[in-house]
């Protein structure tokens, strides 16, 4: 064919793919558009490429989903529905409904009201509001003048005497303390108060020092005053430790009260006052 042939030729036709013409003009001048079908888009210049038509339009699903699928559409979990907090269930240990308005709590234990407590003979009542606890007063204590005893009218050499408390010990070491209150028993202006007290076991008739006091002109009953009384002592025997006291006083009554008598059992006496065997 003769180039003069070609030239005359008005237009080439190019098939690019199905449905693509390209067209170039007889001049030559540069591609201005594309032709195509709608499964392109574009023009496919510069400015507006080709492109592919995407057939993709969205996801089928149930309604535990939602949107398509899409960029614009992401799909999501709907969120299961939750029904409102109504009460909770619980045995009878606890009490409420579980609510803001009813909170849970634990049903406090039943504690049986006090009906009496459980003592040894030092002590009477039974610790309720009708019979309040009380210790027991030491038979020292209880005589026709309620807590005061009569003292015996003594003499010099101790044989006469009332025995106000007594301790049992066992064979050991002791310090063996005694407090004795005595009341005066007289309201007579010139009236003397004469009390004296010792420590005696069942055969020793005195362990340690004889405690005494005198007091003169006391015009009030019931004037009282303290002898205490100490011995320290080894015994090898069981004995029976009591303080005794005795007025020195006549006609003048004292009493002895508010007695208090305690042994101390120690490992050694550097200097016991005495020694039982």
């Amino acid at each position: 064919m003769k180039k003069a042939t070609l030239l005359g030729i008005t237009a080439l036709l190019i098939g690019v793919s199905p449905g693509v013409l390209l067209a170039a003009g007889p001049t030559g001048q540069p591609l201005s558009s594309v032709t195509h079908d709608a499964t392109l888009n574009g023009s496919g210049t510069s400015t507006s490429p080709l492109s592919v038509v995407s057939p993709y339009t969205g996801v089928t699903h149930d309604a535990t989903l939602t949107g398509n699928g899409t960029a614009a559409s992401p799909l999501g979990v709907v969120p299961p529905a939750v029904p409102p907090l109504t009460g909770v269930t619980h045995d009878a240990t606890l009490q409420g409904a579980g609510t803001s308005t009813s909170p849970l709590q634990v049903v406090p234990p039943a504690v049986p009201p006090l009906t009496g407590v459980t003592h040894d003979s030092s002590l009477t009542g039974n610790g309720t509001a009708a019979s309040p606890l009380q210790v027991v007063t030491p038979a020292a204590f209880n005589s026709a003048n309620g807590n005061l005893i009569a003292l015996t009218q003594g003499d010099c050499c101790e044989q006469q005497s009332t025995t106000l408390e007594t301790v049992s010990l066992s064979p050991g070491s002791y310090v063996i303390n005694a407090v004795v209150v005595a009341a005066s028993g007289d309201v007579a202006a010139n009236a003397t108060f004469a009390v004296q007290c010792k420590l005696r076991g069942a055969n020793v008739l005195r362990y340690g020092n004889i405690s005494s006091v005198l007091l003169n002109a006391v015009p009030v009953f019931g004037a009282q005053t303290t002898l205490p009384v100490t011995a320290s002592v080894t015994l090898t025997v069981p004995d029976n430790v009591s303080v005794v006291c005795w007025q020195l006083s006549a006609p003048t009554t004292v009493f002895g009260q508010r007695v208090s008598l305690t042994a101390i059992q120690v490992q050694t006496l550097l200097s016991p006052s005495i020694v039982v065997h």
